[in-house]
């Protein structure tokens, strides 16, 4: 998992040297760099975070129960429908209808990979308009500092929670046919 990071760090320091090279070819009009890129640790350090828990969670529940890894991965597979990977939160936002809209959309931001990935787009990449269908164009969204701030806490208790877990369970680790 830490080499996983240390390749997220070093891709990340290559997607930094495209960004100045965009720049650069632009005739340094429009800097890709703002004050968010300043933001950038506290969103490694969050991602650390969220998974260092995850991988101390199931690899200790993976040792007595093997159909966790299945489980997982089944997990990890709807994880990526229901995080905006392939599309923006704007078209989230504009997708949901009802009264309960707004709770809806702050539910699906306290998932923390899903703010996550919405905080990596805002601090790298510049504020795009999002087209939703064939007529309608959204406006990008203010950060959200709010959710970035819960989902934090998120990550740190799921850190505290994993790491609590594994050194529960460790000591049955060698025992286990």
């Amino acid at each position: 998992m830490i080499s996983n990071f240390i390749h997220l760090i070093l891709s990340l320091f290559v997607f930094l040297g495209y960004l100045f090279a965009v720049y650069a070819s632009s005739g340094f009009v429009d800097s890709p760099f703002t004050w968010r890129l300043w933001l950038l640790p506290i969103v490694l350090v969050m991602t650390f975070m969220f998974s260092a828990g995850s991988a101390f969670l199931i690899s200790s529940l993976n040792v007595f129960y093997e159909d966790v890894k299945y489980i997982v991965s089944v997990l990890l597979y709807l994880m990526f429908f229901i995080t905006p990977v392939m599309y923006f939160s704007e078209q989230v936002q504009a997708g949901l209808k009802g009264p309960n809209a707004g709770l809806l959309f702050n539910l699906y931001h306290l998932n923390p990979v899903a703010m996550i990935i919405t905080v990596f787009r805002r601090m790298l990449l510049p504020p795009t308009q999002v087209s939703v269908g064939q007529d309608e164009v959204l406006q990008p969204m203010a950060f959200m500092w709010g959710h970035a701030g819960v989902s934090f806490g998120v990550c740190f208790g799921m850190l505290v929670f994993g790491y609590w877990v594994f050194n529960r369970m460790k000591w049955r680790f060698v025992e286990r046919p």
